[in-house]
């Protein structure tokens, strides 16, 4: 399954838990794996060269509440002016961020009350805190979630080489 992903320059293609991320970039093969080689780094992965061509890299993502690494090949081949360079994916692990999720529990407890105040006449003193924790767990999480993996990784190489030119 082919898609175009929230960057307009990286395509996604689905093969099962495999999936292949490709970007199109305005650069030789060599230029563009020195880049990715140098951002990798800057992410706080890591490369293992494995030719002229390509390499294994390991890439730390964050998806929401998880975080992990993703594990996968990476292949760089001429074409026309440029390159197209792929990342297949080969590994990935996740974890949840515990912190975050014990707010989220917390907020559902408020949430609860909340909701559970017009049927239960005793818990009506509670609404106001229950709602007050409800939204300021709602607040905390929602401004922690971030979202960064091989797209958006893709994505700032292809940007970073277009604006080296």
């Amino acid at each position: 399954m082919k898609e175009q992903g929230s960057s307009p320059v990286v395509e996604i293609h689905r093969h099962g838990p495999r999936h292949r991320y490709e970007v199109a970039l305005a650069a030789r093969p060599a230029v563009g794996l020195e880049q990715l080689v140098e951002l990798v780094g800057h992410w706080g992965g890591t490369w293992h060269a494995g030719g002229a061509t390509g390499g294994r890299m390991v890439l730390p993502v964050r998806a929401g509440m998880r975080y992990g690494r993703v594990e996968g090949e990476v292949n760089a081949r001429a074409e026309g002016d440029g390159c197209r360079l792929s990342f297949e994916t080969i590994e990935s692990a996740y974890r949840v961020r515990y912190t975050l999720f014990g707010f989220l529990v917390l907020g559902g407890f408020g949430g609860v009350i909340t909701l559970a105040a017009p049927f239960a006449p005793h818990l009506l003193p509670l609404v106001p805190a229950g709602a007050s924790v409800s939204i300021a767990a709602w607040m905390l999480i929602a401004s922690r979630l971030e979202t960064s993996g091989p797209e958006e990784f893709l994505g700032q190489l292809s940007q970073e080489l277009a604006v080296a030119e």
